[in-house]
């Protein structure tokens, strides 16, 4: 706001002036107040989107019958092999026997010098070729090259590579430098060549193809599997290929009972979420009904909209013969809470009883997925998802009320600016005007006090 200082005075310009501007800013005030409701109120309808969007996504697996299909792997044997499974896992018992895990190679130099000094080479270049023809990696070595310097060389180039300078503390010759395959797998086996030969360097050819050469210290090999007595090799210890939606991580050669079956605590758990995600929203609407959006219709449609998803069978099911509602899936509606005096009262959330969802799961797993969802798109899952999208659409009732209040919210703002410059006009007068009067009455004080000294000294 403007701010004039005023001359001293009789009159207490400033306090006079923030007396009159407190009762002329009261207007202001209460819009201010009503912006910031406008504001709790966007916020509240974005928490509510937010819950919404939530529920859609607990509902995924749901709607396309895919939570059904949860598995689960033991493995008799844990140290030999562990496993995960998807959602297409084909149940079963299978004897697994590994035979050789998958490795990669490692090629030993000992007896070497120190390895810090310079080697005193030439300039050159290191090879490395692979037996599954994959683009052979060339490295250069700097000419005096240290141990360190051809170890930083390999590790750097992404090869595949990885190089280490092992100090055995043998006084004479400390170094050994080891050169292993970072992937496994028969594939992986490699040669080393140099570019030229050099007396400093020669000592880092390698031939794989040559029998018991005692740089060797492990051989690249596949791992070898029988599943059920099927034989079949791998080039990495993770197996996607022996049992359809199995994943085996082996670990070691031995022995091991897979089996594979349906993961009910998993099916559960995805009923579950959808549950707590209905309820959630539930929670939502009724906080803001006593809230910031108390008397809105809005909080009411949407209640009524999800509810009347869980009063529809699915067509083409005769209730009293086959599963048609979440009911018959022990999910019911009229779950409880505590009321203002303590007492439970009904509230209409969901209530989810674990045991008869599992009674139901047992005798008929494919009528549980077709109430969430199914080939006609009207199981609860599919319908719930269209009504969630109607309302979170661009021309939803949630995106309409939320446009509804952005307009209120730019409608307030112009008028705080109105009111604002409106204030800052008045406030500019009324200091103008007090501290005219103040002059005025200066000078009239002045004027009395010469004519009371002429007065008294004539």
């Amino acid at each position: 706001m403007t701010s004039i200082t005023s001359s001293a005075g009789p009159l207490d310009v400033q306090g006079l002036v923030s007396q009159l501007m407190a009762v002329e800013r009261q207007p202001y005030q209460a819009m201010q107040t009503q912006a910031r409701k406008y504001q709790t109120q966007l916020s509240d309808l974005g928490s509510l989107q937010s819950d919404l969007s939530s529920l859609q996504s607990s509902m995924t697996s749901l709607s396309t019958g895919t939570f059904i299909n949860a598995s689960k792997l033991t493995s008799s044997t844990s140290t030999v092999l562990t496993g995960s499974t998807t959602d297409f896992a084909v149940a079963g018992v299978y004897n697994v026997n590994v035979s050789q895990i998958a490795q990669g190679q490692n090629v030993a130099y000992t007896g070497l010098g120190s390895a810090t000094a310079s080697l005193g080479n030439a300039a050159n270049q290191l090879t490395f070729t692979f037996a599954d023809g994959t683009t052979p990696a060339t490295i250069a070595i700097k000419a005096g090259a240290s141990l360190n310097d051809i170890a930083s060389a390999v590790n750097s180039a992404g090869a595949g590579i990885n190089a280490t300078v092992v100090n055995t503390g043998d006084p004479a010759n400390p170094s050994t430098l080891v050169f292993n395959s970072t992937q496994t797998g028969a594939g992986k086996t490699f040669s080393t060549t140099l570019q030229s030969s050099d007396a400093t360097l020669n000592f880092l050819k390698y031939d794989s193809s040559v029998a018991n050469d005692s740089r060797l210290t492990q051989k690249a090999q596949d791992a070898v599997v029988s599943i059920n007595g099927v034989s079949m090799h791998s080039s990495t210890n993770t197996l996607t290929t022996g049992i359809n939606g199995v994943s085996l991580s082996l670990s070691t050669a031995g022995q091991s009972t897979v089996t594979v079956s349906r993961d009910d605590t998993a099916i559960q758990a995805s009923v579950q979420k959808f549950v707590d995600a209905y309820n959630k929203v539930l929670k939502t609407t009724k906080s803001l009904q006593n809230g910031s959006l108390q008397g809105s219709p809005t909080m009411q449609s949407v209640n009524d909209m999800l509810r009347s998803v869980l009063t529809q069978p699915i067509s083409g099911v005769d209730p009293t013969k086959g599963l048609a509602y979440l009911a018959q899936l022990g999910i019911t509606q009229n779950g409880t809470s505590t009321g203002a005096n303590g007492s439970a009262q009904l509230d209409g959330s969901l209530k989810f009883d674990a045991t008869a969802f599992a009674k139901v799961l047992d005798a008929d797993p494919t009528a549980v997925a077709k109430v969430f969802g199914n080939s006609n798109n009207d199981g609860v899952a599919d319908r719930f998802n269209a009504r969630i999208n109607d309302m979170l659409g661009p021309t939803g009732l949630l995106q309409t009320a939320t446009k509804s209040v952005n307009d209120n919210v730019s409608q307030i703002t112009m008028k705080e600016d109105q009111e604002q410059t409106r204030l800052d006009s008045i406030q500019t007068a009324y200091l103008t005007q007090f501290s005219n009067l103040n002059a005025s009455l200066m000078q009239m004080q002045k004027t009395s006090s010469y004519l009371a000294s002429a007065i008294a000294s004539a």
